[in-house]
């Protein structure tokens, strides 16, 4: 069972009753972590390492963030507790207001007295045999209790390693192993009775819309398994794929697949193309007495050629962004209208060809400048297509940002805010230090693969178990 309880909500009288039974309790109050946290709100809490736990086993840094701490006390015979992620030492505790009971509360308690320190419980995990079964009969049991559900949606999935924690490692393969308590049954009757109620009445899933009117409105009509030939031209780098029979990417038709990073982003930045509506779409009356120059468009950033399986082709364009920064002007060559769509679309294609040119060998024929390629680069992607880096030293996360002009910042200190607004701007001297920090890393070769699949044990030989975790983002 996975139980989340967000520290808005009031624990009724029956609720805490049940936990009680098992040595578990919860303040209503918000964990602040001066010392760990992500940027710099001190209420989402930064998890930088765990203790050992098959759930947590491969997790690095993780967010809570509005976490409520959890209190154990010992549990009855037979049960075994384990905490799972706690803050840290300097962190202290912000209560909330009690509501009457069933009511969500959330306003803060002023309190004028220092508050008191010290590492609060954010996850706990139980194991062991049900209290007060049936007479003769043992009832099994696995719990995972957590002080917080944002951490688990949408908005905090993709962070650092939240996806990990709840879908890699164990939350959700606990909350659908099968279990005798009765609570469990109960809880998981109740919400498959309300989704199919749900279902019966709208024809839907509760909370969503109507999937089956999706239509796609990119500029290009090609679905991405109708492509079978993909060419990238960015300056003198041409990269080109073409698809192998079984649906895989690769460099031609005879070599080896693509990596599976890679062919992922190749397969997002043709999706992307198939189904991201233009934000706006230009006629040659909506650009008259202007060039295609005056787009970025003559000539082209560069420029991306389709060839879909009915042996036609596409060339797509792709200009400068527009003044807000928000989307990126793009023609397809042989048309006269000109599409401003969103700029995670070309951001994608730069991506992709970053890759390429960093992990994938040389051609023959390609030169000594290909030497620039990387093979055996560390990083799959270079430190251009990164917008931050974080990583974790002593139990203390870091993290650097760039500015509006692409300058390295550390998030707290090193920089200021322009005027009243919340526009960072990077301290110029500390800027050109962490620049060429992240380039020499940006350089950095692999001398040789250890192994590929490490084990639990040659992690723990080498000193990774617990590392300093490194983690970067793209822009």
């Amino acid at each position: 069972m996975l139980l989340m309880i967000d520290p808005g909500v009031g624990i009724e009288q029956e609720f805490a009753g049940f936990l009680g039974k098992l040595g578990l309790a919860s303040d209503q109050a918000i964990v602040i972590d001066p010392l760990n946290h992500y940027g710099t709100d001190e209420d989402k809490v930064a998890v930088p390492y765990y203790p050992p736990h098959p759930i947590t086993s491969r997790v690095a840094l993780t967010i809570f963030p509005d976490a409520r701490p959890i209190r154990v006390t010992p549990p009855p015979t037979g049960i075994t507790a384990r905490v799972l992620a706690s803050s840290s030492d300097d962190s202290y505790l912000r209560p909330l207001r009690q509501a009457p009971e069933g009511e969500a509360s959330g306003t803060s308690v002023s309190d004028t007295k220092p508050p008191s320190r010290g590492p609060a419980i954010l996850a706990v995990a139980l194991e062991g045999a049900w209290p007060e079964p049936a007479a003769g009969e043992r009832k099994p049991f696995r719990l995972v209790l957590v002080g917080n559900s944002s951490f688990a949606t949408n908005a905090y999935f993709p962070y650092v390693s939240n996806g990990d924690l709840v879908v890699g490692n164990g939350l959700v393969e606990t909350a659908v192993t099968a279990t005798h308590c009765r609570y469990a049954i109960l809880t998981v009757a109740a919400a498959v009775f309300a989704l199919i109620a749900a279902l019966a009445l709208t024809g839907k899933p509760p909370g969503s819309h109507d999937l089956r009117h999706f239509e796609a409105n990119g500029i290009i009509a090609a679905q991405t398994l109708h492509i079978s030939w993909v060419e990238i031209r960015m300056g003198n780098d041409r990269i080109e794929f073409r698809r192998k029979e079984m649906g895989s990417w690769a460099r031609d038709a005879s070599a080896d697949e693509l990596p599976g990073e890679l062919a992922s982003h190749l397969d997002a930045a043709l999706r992307f193309m198939h189904v991201s509506t233009p934000a706006r779409t230009l006629d040659p009356s909506d650009y008259q007495g202007a060039s295609f120059a005056d787009f970025g468009l003559d000539p082209p950033a560069y420029l991306v050629s389709l060839g879909i399986n009915d042996g036609s082709r596409l060339i797509a364009d792709f200009g400068t962004l527009n003044p807000a920064g928000t989307s990126q002007y793009v023609r397809l060559v042989g048309q006269s209208t000109l599409y401003l769509i969103p700029r995670h679309v070309g951001a994608e294609w730069q991506l992709t060809a970053d890759m390429a040119k960093r992990i994938l060998p040389r051609e023959p024929g390609e030169g000594h400048d290909a030497t620039a390629r990387g093979t055996g680069l560390l990083l799959p992607t270079s430190i251009d297509q990164l917008g931050a880096v974080e990583f974790v030293t002593g139990g203390k996360l870091h993290r650097f940002e760039r500015d509006g002009l692409g300058n390295w910042f550390l998030h707290l200190g090193q920089h200021v805010h322009s005027g009243n607004t919340s526009a960072h701007v990077a301290d110029p001297a500390q800027a050109r230090i962490i620049a060429t920090a992240l380039a020499a890393f940006d350089r950095t070769q692999i001398e040789g693969v250890v192994a590929r699949h490490p084990s639990d044990s040659e992690l723990d030989q080498y000193g990774l178990s617990r590392p300093m975790a490194l983690r970067t983002k793209a822009i």
